[in-house]
């Protein structure tokens, strides 16, 4: 694509593409003042992406007519990347899912500069296409977390009542090994077994009764689900003292919070994080991500310079199980199976059910720091995973030959136990906090994330009638939290 740059009328700078002049011939000033006057939105925008404004004349004018709003230019032309605030369309999707919060892109904008829209009309329609993906896509984060963050922040303050002992992973040089519960994990079983004195190994929890029933035995779990079923996984560990990573929002029983050594992981969001600090509590530094894969692999990648394998990760469908067995969760439901319920109708819909998977596979796709990973596989399985390398289990194999015995004692530090008299000045803390910030906005946008735009864009009249709802929401839920904090 050709450009040709020259001068307007009154010696600014313009360009031609195709013989198409980008900006006015004569003003390019007032052609973008008019341009943003004619822009009417419902509400102010927490951010406003301008799909390739050129020279972005409305720079200016976007300034003074949105000046708390964040404002980007997704550009088209190479020429143009340097000039501030800019991103180039192809990396637009990355810029999405890791600069911005759910709330900021549910209330951001998307505008296109009017020669844009004829001039790079199949970039622009894909700018479109991208940008409505990526709302779907927060809108159902934000109503899982309007279910769900009240049940994390529940799960924090039980956290923080009940942990007795806390422990901290050093860095290490050491080979880690992160195991999933995907099918494919049967067929390197009996090798980890025969190998694992060779590297750390992570067991993620839906993989922990399966790799205690065949002799393994993880360095230590993660576990980082807030729903209530994803503590069933958990169960195993009753019968041994593995220590198991779990951020505070994580459901976990009582008492293996009192009796396992607990690695303190913590988001850099939510409420939650500010629990840590507010406590002064040790934590290791962890990142969301849809699936404890993705949080399990960047977690290992903070604490070793080593090599990274993956086993039992798929993300695809399979015929019969869709995890290895025995799994807690396919033995308990087993007891329902029946001549007219049978065990293959059940199973079956896993087997074409794609949805969740695309979505861990995409978040995968979307991870940056993942050199040195590879992920095992057999015949079977050969899709691709982000850029996670497949190594096949025969090459693993012939890798662990070379691998020496490792002191694994070493990438724990020293274990911190709580006191009774800490426990009684967290439990202190935790109550001064919430009278200190429940009112406010950032708790209330947490806990209440889709209520909380819902009044941001209503009417005055409506206004008043949902903060009634939602003010009423919030004293039940206090309730629960003082229930749980005087409760000795």
């Amino acid at each position: 694509m050709e450009i040709e740059y020259c001068q307007t009328k009154n010696g600014l700078e313009t360009f031609k593409i195709n013989n198409i002049f980008y900006h006015s011939t004569y003003d390019p000033e007032k052609e973008a003042e008019r341009f943003v006057s004619s822009i009417s939105l419902p509400y102010t925008p927490s951010v406003l992406f301008i799909v390739e404004p050129g020279f972005n004349y409305c720079s200016k004018y976007l300034e003074n007519k949105f000046p708390n709003t964040k404002i980007y230019n997704i550009r088209f032309i190479n020429e143009f990347v340097s000039l501030n605030k800019s991103i180039f369309y192809s990396d637009f999707e990355k810029f999405l899912f890791n600069n911005f919060t759910s709330e900021e892109i549910m209330n951001s904008f998307l505008i296109s500069w009017p020669q844009a829209e004829k001039i790079f009309n199949t970039e622009n329609n894909l700018i479109w296409n991208i940008y409505k993906k990526h709302l779907e896509t927060r809108k159902t984060e934000l109503v899982s977390r309007q279910y769900f963050e009240k049940k994390w922040f529940l799960n924090s303050i039980n956290f923080f009542k009940y942990v007795n002992h806390t422990i901290l992973l050093n860095q290490t040089d050491k080979p880690v090994l992160i195991i999933a519960s995907g099918p494919s994990l049967k067929d390197s079983l009996k090798l980890i077994c025969e190998n694992q004195s060779k590297f750390i190994i992570i067991g993620l929890s839906s993989a922990i009764n399966i790799l205690i029933k065949n002799n393994i035995i993880p360095d230590f779990c993660v576990s980082t689900d807030g729903g209530f079923w994803a503590t069933k996984h958990l169960n195993p560990l009753k019968d041994y003292n593995i220590p198991i990573a779990i951020t505070s929002e994580s459901c976990i029983q009582k008492d293996f919070l009192q009796k396992l050594s607990v690695i303190p992981l913590c988001y850099s969001d939510g409420l939650s994080s500010k629990l840590f600090s507010e406590l002064n509590f040790p934590y290791i530094k962890a990142e969301r991500n849809p699936t404890v894969s993705g949080t399990a692999l960047i977690l290992a990648k903070q604490f070793t310079t080593n090599k990274v394998y993956f086993a039992g990760l798929d993300l695809c469908c399979s015929k019969g199980f869709a995890h290895a067995q025995p799994n807690i969760l396919e033995l308990e439901n087993s007891i329902f199976d029946n001549r007219i319920k049978t065990k293959c109708t059940r199973t079956l819909y896993s087997e074409y059910s794609t949805g969740s998977l695309n979505i861990f596979k995409e978040n995968f796709s979307l991870m940056q720091n993942v050199s040195n990973c590879f992920r095992i596989i057999n015949c079977n399985i050969s899709n691709q995973i982000g850029k996670i390398q497949n190594i096949h289990i025969s090459s693993f194999e012939n890798e662990l030959k070379n691998l020496p015995i490792i002191n694994k004692k070493s990438i724990f530090q020293a274990q911190k136990l709580i006191t009774l008299e800490n426990k009684m000045k967290i439990r202190k803390e935790l109550k001064k906090y919430l009278i200190n910030n429940s009112d406010t906005q950032y708790f209330m946008q947490n806990l209440f994330p889709i209520d909380f735009l819902s009044i941001n864009h209503s009417s005055p009249n409506d206004k008043i009638k949902l903060e009634e709802q939602l003010n009423k929401k919030k004293e039940e839920y206090m309730k629960k939290l003082w229930r749980i904090l005087d409760d000795k």
